[in-house]
């Protein structure tokens, strides 16, 4: 493999994953995430699993998972400066390691029977604020690394990789619980960080700098000018806008559904943790079928009808889960579910880095996650109470067509995005 000082912008006659694959920076950012979020997808199971174990409630499921969630909200906008200012390859260096630690305090606690409700979400908190700082470093260094042409395809690898960990993690992740509790499968995801945390440390230093004709001028900076930066960017510019508005209302939903389908595997169709593995597992193949075809089709010229029409597939495929009461009823429909969201998240996130100059691009970044991800600790919070009073099934069908419906009047009103191009 080779690497590259410096990319460029020159258009390559064909990119591909293989291609990207050479840059030998990018290689190692790949591979340290692709191991590290194979833990991420098992430590899903386990903790949803821990959470029934310790309680037996579908609203401290919501609790833990809405907790899990702040921190896209309280820490992404204060993680996006320090992603702007610091060198985002020591960054991912000590997040990893702060991740490793809270997971095997997690592990440890659950093994020698110490762990309470309230000190596990106090640890779920620490784990996710420390993520929005992997997660932000991360999506700032890929424009450093590769070049302009190439960042499609880099984001599609990024995706098929995780999507193709979500099947495994999530399918084996419920199968290693059962046989073995949810204690050791988060000791695995502690060792992930590690190895992350290892394969950064192979990454040139000057890859982890922000771009440099905005570095110093960022460090001088006082801290809230810098803040409010992201924000005023975002104000400004009518594209990040709609995606702001269409985000919220898609993730509010979203958010609720994903916060019952454990619940919903163990309770309508009477699963366990396996069941749940299976359900997730389905929606990870399906995203790996849409990050195949978005990563290697040319969409730029057709993002906004792109991300319109999925998000109504994926309504109207959320309703259909509501009607199935069977797990192989509901697997095509989960596969199906999770292409669309593929389809959906990957002209996005490229849509998003090449409308942002590298300047300000973690800080913004960290404030649009916030503002996308406002409404998915409340949906999480809200979701157990609203399934409990509707039941499960009820309200899969009334927030999937909730969604779709909400594509259909986006489509109508948003006009930059809907003509959106990269």
């Amino acid at each position: 493999m080779t690497d590259t000082s410096r990319p460029n912008d020159e258009v390559p006659t064909k990119v591909s994953y293989a291609k990207v694959l050479r840059n030998r920076s990018l290689f190692c950012l790949w591979l340290g995430q692709l191991v590290s979020r194979s833990g991420d997808f098992v430590f899903d199971v386990a903790i949803i699993w821990l959470v029934l174990r310790l309680t037996g409630s579908v609203v401290d499921v919501g609790l833990a998972v809405g907790t899990s969630q702040l921190p896209s909200v309280l820490v992404a906008p204060i993680a996006g400066v320090y992603v702007d200012r610091l060198n985002r390859r020591w960054l991912l260096i000590v997040s990893d390691a702060t991740q490793a630690g809270v997971c095997g305090v997690i592990a440890v606690a659950y093994a020698m029977g110490w762990a309470s409700f309230p000190v596990l979400l106090a640890l779920l908190f620490v784990l996710n604020a420390a993520g929005q700082f992997t997660g932000g470093a991360v999506t700032a260094m890929l424009p450093r690394i590769v070049q302009t042409s190439e960042i499609a395809a880099a984001n599609g690898l990024f995706s098929v990789s995780t999507s193709f960990n979500q099947l495994l993690g999530y399918g084996i992740g419920g199968i290693a619980i059962l046989a073995l509790g949810p204690d050791l499968p988060i000791f695995y995801d502690a060792l992930t960080f590690v190895f992350a945390l290892s394969m950064v440390s192979l990454i040139p230093r000057a890859y982890g700098s922000p771009a440099r004709e905005g570095e110093a001028v960022q460090a001088k900076k006082p801290f809230l000018e810098s803040f409010t930066e992201g924000l005023s960017f975002i104000r400004a510019n009518r594209i990040l806008l709609e995606i702001v508005a269409l985000a919220i209302t898609a993730n509010f939903f979203g958010g609720a559904i994903g916060t019952l389908l454990g619940p919903y595997a163990k309770t309508v169709l009477k699963g366990n943790a396996s069941s749940y593995g299976f359900l997730l597992a389905s929606f990870s193949l399906g995203s790996i079928a849409g990050a195949l075809v978005t990563g290697r089709v040319n969409v730029r010229d057709h993002v906004g009808g792109i991300l319109f029409g999925g998000l109504a597939a994926a309504g109207v495929l959320i309703a259909l889960l509501g009607f199935a009461m069977g797990l192989w009823e509901v697997l095509p429909i989960a596969v199906a579910a999770g292409f669309f969201e593929a389809a959906i998240n990957i002209p996005l996130q490229v849509l998003v880095q090449t409308k942002i100059p590298g300047t300000i691009l973690g800080r913004t970044i960290g404030t649009l996650g916030a503002l996308v991800g406002l409404t998915v600790p409340i949906a999480s919070f809200a979701s157990g109470g609203v399934a409990a009073a509707l039941t499960i099934p009820v309200t899969f069908e009334l927030f999937g067509c909730l969604m779709a419906a909400t594509s259909a009047v986006a489509f109508a009103s948003f006009r930059e995005l809907r003509s959106a191009k990269y």
